[in-house]
């Protein structure tokens, strides 16, 4: 990803490994394709993106923290399930701050 700065320069950020793995299930919950109820395998994203499971767990506990899912206390290490199409306000998809 470039970055532009203010004298008109780039310079290239990187985006973690678990923040990847969470705009990519972020995604799939907004779209759709991940319907309220369903459980999201830790396992088939990491096959799907690559990545190893701890980069998938982390990036599953931002989307807990966001309110796009929920964990079982006995499955938590699998996965989690998916809270609902999209928990942010209808404000652009941005989540309200205070």
């Amino acid at each position: 990803m470039l970055e532009s700065r203010t004298d008109g320069s780039r310079r290239r950020t990187r985006v973690s490994l678990s923040d990847e793995v969470a705009a990519h299930v972020r995604a799939l919950i907004i779209s759709g394709s991940l319907h309220p109820g369903e459980f999201v395998r830790l396992e088939k994203i990491a096959d799907d993106l690559g990545v190893s499971a701890t980069h998938v767990r982390e990036g599953l506990h931002v989307l807990r923290g966001e309110g796009f899912l929920d964990f079982e206390p006995s499955r938590s290490s699998s996965g989690g399930r998916c809270r609902r199409r999209n928990p942010w306000p209808k404000a652009r998809g941005r989540p309200v701050t205070g």
